[in-house]
């Protein structure tokens, strides 16, 4: 692969889209297979993951995210992380796509009230009653759009991991939301852990005895842990206007990191200051 100007030498940049992973013979799942499984995987998207607009000439995200998943499952057996960056507003997400998460939201919705509790909070009346409705809710706060939106992607995802057999645990770790163009938080910036689910073996002659059983852990259980984390995520505009100290240190080091790309580290810092974390 060509190297260019202002990309580290050690990095590899593909001329494909993401989506085309999702596709057998592209150029992207070919680097996939050559360069995985991967300790880490950051997907910054510019948009939402269920766009209004879809190129059907390539796949999805979703098409790309489950192969991504696939692989790593096939070829990976300790933990990983994924971190995911989406835009979650009602101008910019797809209810044909909102329809294949609510469904699984409502299915816990209905046999858990623990997190019957914990989306109310999260969500509040409105957004638990578009939930029961299975429709996209336009006429919610857009905080508790975004979290029903984060909700009914990690929903979605756990419920692609769970089965079939070997199933794995998937836990939302602390996550933050921003602005991009909206007086209330837009965007999301997820992060997930995934961890194989074993189990010890057992002789079935009784030669050996047999282990302590393990606690049983159960889907609704990684539902309500999602749930419970969601209600906690950060607002980092909000966190770096209020904490001068810690939005000179964030100007600092992204100032050196892009020097390290030899990019006008003044110009950044000058423009940092300007701009400023949204109000």
């Amino acid at each position: 692969m060509a190297h260019l100007e202002r990309i580290d030498r050690e990095s590899t940049v593909i001329p494909d889209s993401f989506e085309m992973i999702g596709k057998a013979d592209s150029v992207g799942l070919h680097h996939v297979q050559r360069l995985g499984p991967f300790d880490v995987i950051n997907l910054d998207l510019c948009d939402s993951l269920a766009p209004l607009r879809q190129n059907v000439e390539r796949p999805s995200y979703h098409e790309a995210l489950v192969e991504l998943l696939n692989f790593q499952i096939r070829e990976r057996a300790n933990p990983w992380i994924l971190f995911v960056s989406t835009r979650a507003d009602p101008s910019t997400v797809s209810e044909a796509i909102w329809q294949y998460y609510l469904p699984q939201l409502a299915d816990n919705l209905r046999s858990s009230g623990a997190l019957a509790d914990q989306l109310e909070q999260n969500v509040g009346v409105d957004g638990v009653n578009a939930l029961k409705d299975l429709k996209l809710p336009t006429d919610i706060a857009q905080q508790e759009f975004a979290r029903l939106f984060g909700l009914g992607f990690s929903k979605w995802l756990l419920s692609v991991m769970w089965a079939p057999s070997p199933n794995w645990h998937l836990e939302l770790l602390p996550s933050c939301w921003y602005r991009v163009s909206a007086e209330q938080p837009d965007m999301l910036s997820l992060c997930f852990r995934f961890k194989q689910i074993t189990e010890a073996r057992i002789d079935p002659s009784g030669l050996v005895a047999a282990p302590p059983a393990s606690p049983q852990i159960s889907e609704r259980d990684l539902a309500v842990q999602i749930c419970g984390e969601m209600s906690r995520v950060r607002d980092l505009d909000a966190l770096l206007r209020d904490d001068p100290e810690e939005l000179e240190t964030m100007i600092r080091k992204g100032a050196g990191l892009l020097k390290h790309a030899r990019y006008d580290e003044g110009a950044y810092d000058e423009w940092a200051r300007i701009s400023g974390p949204a109000q």
